[in-house]
């Protein structure tokens, strides 16, 4: 558990039954994995030690990989070759390299950031020193070292469907110079963005004046805050909801406890503040692209069977936060500005694993699942259209609701023009599998694997 934190949540009041004692305050409870630190804390910029020749600023190894498996992210899982000393490294399955690959990359095409060969020629790419080499002069001879135990460990079996996929596979590293170690990143202390003061458990509030400059304070409003902005973004509308989080103290939660590209997580998320603050820090900061996933319930009862606070409330405060809002002070109308973004409002539903198989599943939820297993986005089903599709930089992503010779010479010119690796869903395999002989797509039959990504047995 992380230090708590102490908010002062309203103004005194002589509504006190007990001691005659004001309780203006609420505790922030804080947990926490190990290592983790608010950005209010002070970096540790010792470990920057390694200094290239005729350059004063310090750097250490970093992280290569990013926690995506070789399915996810299939344009990162590719080898990375040493020139220098002519060895080839593996990508892990598990973890493949946070950088794009020219390998995989079409012509022309836009990236975020720099490929693995220009860190590479850049010099930010770290080898290992003195790494231990293996050369495999057969599939066979690979293949047993694998099995066996001896072989680099990122080098695996039993990755792909099929057998002539796995033997490309591995026919790639035969007669290679192959390194047991991992290429690292090479970051230098002036990429440190702050190094900043630590973090001090009080939370003071906005107007309070800070006369401390050895700590970083958090500033917040009081719960009245709260209350005030539910009720202009409903256009004062009586709103049945009690006690909203002032939208300043989880923004300042938020801005201290992520980082600019990570996801919020508001597993009772209540009025929606949590994605109303994610929304005001990426409208704020050039560099926030952090994303949430708010968790809501109807509410309902016996007495209000219609009740629905995630439907009526939370999802119609993040989409008014987003498109902007009016509503009516004693100076007259006010206009807010939207705040920008989007957000998908999806309703979850128990379906019987056995209900799968007798088509208890609908081709809208299926084509959901699909997207957030591999490239967690979501575009709407199109039911006008046989073939869905999503395409990235890195994938294809394509379900095949059902199958004509329409259907399948279509799917066949968009494989000899993807240029990038394709993965099929459709309830017949077998057919699909006769007309398209392409190594680079992989075939998988509904609903079995999405059974089986749910943990139940096809």
């Amino acid at each position: 558990m992380s230090p708590t934190e102490v908010w002062r949540r309203r103004s005194g009041t002589n509504d006190v039954p007990d001691h005659f004692v004001s309780v203006d305050h609420e505790y922030l409870l804080c947990y926490a994995h190990p290592g983790f630190s608010f950005a209010g804390v002070g970096k540790d910029l010792s470990t920057y030690k390694n200094y290239d020749p005729g350059n004063p600023d310090p750097w250490k190894r970093g992280d290569l990989s990013k926690p995506h498996d070789y399915r996810t992210r299939p344009g990162g899982f590719y080898p990375i070759y040493n020139e220098a000393e002519d060895i080839w490294y593996p990508s892990n399955p598990k973890r493949v390299w946070a950088f794009a690959s020219n390998q995989l990359t079409k012509p022309g095409q836009k990236l975020r950031r720099e490929t693995m060969e220009d860190l590479i020629a850049a010099g930010k790419v770290v080898f290992p020193k003195d790494d231990q080499v293996a050369v495999y002069q057969t599939i066979q001879e690979l293949r047993s070292a694998i099995m066996q135990g001896v072989a680099p460990r990122y080098l695996q079996l039993g990755l792909f469907e099929t057998t002539e996929e796995e033997e490309k596979y591995l026919s790639f590293f035969v007669g290679k110079r192959i390194g047991f170690g991992t290429p690292g990143y090479k970051r230098f202390r002036s990429e440190v963005k702050s190094a900043s003061k630590p973090l001090s458990t009080w939370i003071t509030g906005l107007k309070d004046k800070e006369d401390n400059d050895e700590v970083t304070i958090l500033r917040s409003g009081l719960n009245a805050e709260g209350t005030t902005l539910l009720g202009q973004i409903f256009s004062n509308a009586s709103i049945n909801f009690s006690y909203p989080k002032p939208l300043s103290l989880i923004q300042t939660l938020i801005e201290q406890a992520t980082g600019p590209d990570d996801t919020i997580l508001d597993f009772f998320a209540g009025s929606g503040t949590t994605a109303h603050a994610v929304l005001a820090l990426n409208a704020s900061e050039e560099t926030s692209d952090r994303r949430f996933i708010l968790v809501s319930s109807t509410e309902a009862t016996t007495q209000q069977p219609d009740k629905n606070i995630c439907r009526d409330v939370t999802r119609e405060r993040v989409k008014r936060a987003i498109e902007g809002y009016s509503y009516r002070s004693r100076a007259g109308q006010v206009e807010v500005e939207g705040l920008g973004g989007d957000f998908a409002y999806l309703q979850a539903n128990r379906i019987e694993m056995e209900r799968l198989f007798l088509g208890g599943i609908q081709h809208e939820q299926i084509w959901t699942a699909l997207q957030l297993i591999h490239v967690h986005e979501v575009d709407e089903y199109q039911s006008d259209k046989d073939m869905q599709q999503l395409w990235t930089d890195e994938q294809v992503l394509v379900y095949l609701p059902e199958i004509s010779s329409s259907t399948l010479d279509r799917l066949g010119k968009l494989t000899d023009s993807a240029n990038r690796p394709i993965t099929v869903y459709t309830w017949q395999p077998p057919l699909v599998e006769q007309h398209l002989m392409v190594e680079h797509v992989n075939i998988y039959k509904i609903p079995d694997e999405l059974v089986k990504r749910f943990g139940g047995t096809p």
